[in-house]
């Protein structure tokens, strides 16, 4: 295993266990939110009274302003009186000012109420025992960051694997048939492209869903917004899984090298239109080219088989076949299909 190897297994391992980090951090502080959630809906109720009714505004994060209702009730219980200010457990001033009007709106000063208090800490009391708008906002990103974890695990694991094991032609699926070999020259495999498409559909929606309410007058969010993300995040993720299988099975992806014609046939894949036929005996070799990327502020690496032949007109051209991160990936296929082509025949790789 070469240090770039370990250097890019390292990177994706840092990636994982940061991200993982923050799933269980707001798993265990969503645990949290939800068992008070659910012990209020068993604390007892008494009768109260509306003592103060307005909003409050400040500067949040990032100086962006923030409103809430400021209220106060007064309630009894056991014959001791309590002042209590909470609208809801854990709510937070937002940035819809329009929100806070409108709860201070619903309790003006001297409206009876309905006060739900704590048994074990009578001064821990609400007027709505519903979930907070921004307990659902946080809720709605649970599954695209999930995703985001099962994918950038999947990624260890698979490059782990990869260099810690050999594989022939590079990995690359090579199916033999009498005459024909097919190699199968997916960029991606279809579970990370479904994983990646289900975190970032979950992402877009909990953020349409969200911002709104977070920057401005409209929106209010519903608990439901965060089961119906999930949803579509995974139906997002199930149909580009569907799509990418459907179209590896009617050999989108397939470098086919067809002996009885003589032919080489490209795949429509590099910016291909059409599917690109060239006479074996056009093939003069296969390199690998390197292309290197500006991705934000880092140059990112990628790695071309590149096949080299004489065109319709006897000019030297060049061809890419597939991109990978991975050098030792192009460098494993490349060999393979030089290997082949010198030999003149298909070669079953080693399974």
């Amino acid at each position: 295993m070469t240090a770039r190897s370990l250097k890019s297994i390292f990177a994706w391992l840092a990636g994982a266990v940061i991200i993982t980090a923050g799933v269980g951090a707001l798993d265990v502080y969503f645990l949290d939110q939800y068992t008070d959630h659910l012990s209020m809906q068993v604390w007892p109720s008494v009768p109260g009274v509306v003592t103060k009714s307005t909003t409050v505004s400040r500067h949040g994060p990032k100086h962006i302003r923030v409103y809430g209702p400021d209220l106060a009730f007064a309630y009894t219980v056991g014959g001791r009186p309590f002042l209590g200010r909470r609208y809801q457990l854990h709510d937070e001033p937002s940035g819809s000012k329009a929100r806070a009007q409108r709860i201070a709106a619903s309790f003006p000063i001297g409206q009876p109420v309905t006060v739900w208090y704590d048994p074990h800490l009578l001064n821990r009391a609400v007027l709505d025992r519903g979930f907070t708008e921004g307990d659902i906002a946080l809720w709605n990103v649970t599954f695209p960051v999930h995703a985001l974890a099962l994918g950038l695990w999947a990624g260890v694991g698979s490059r782990t694997w990869w260099r810690l094991t050999r594989h022939p032609a590079g990995g690359v699926r090579i199916v033999v048939h009498p005459g024909l070999v097919r190699a199968i020259l997916c960029k991606r495999a279809p579970m990370t492209e479904a994983l990646g498409s289900a975190a970032a559909a979950g992402f877009i929606l909990a953020g349409a869903a969200g911002l709104p309410w977070m920057l401005m007058d409209v929106g209010t969010l519903r608990v439901w917004l965060v089961p119906a993300i999930a949803a579509a995040g995974a139906a997002t993720g199930l149909i580009v899984l569907l799509w990418r299988t459907a179209l590896i099975r009617a050999g989108r992806f397939d470098l086919l090298i067809d002996e009885p014609t003589g032919l080489l046939v490209l795949p429509r894949t590099m910016g291909r239109i059409d599917e690109i036929p060239i006479p074996l005996g056009a093939v003069s070799g296969v390199t690998v080219l390197e292309v290197v990327r500006q991705e934000g502020r880092h140059k990112a690496r990628y790695y071309q088989p590149l096949l080299r032949f004489a065109d319709d007109g006897g000019n030297a051209a060049t061809a890419p076949l597939v991109e990978w991160p991975d050098q030792a990936r192009a460098d494993r296929f490349a060999a393979w299909l030089r290997k082949w082509l010198a030999d003149a025949r298909p070669v079953r790789p080693r399974r």
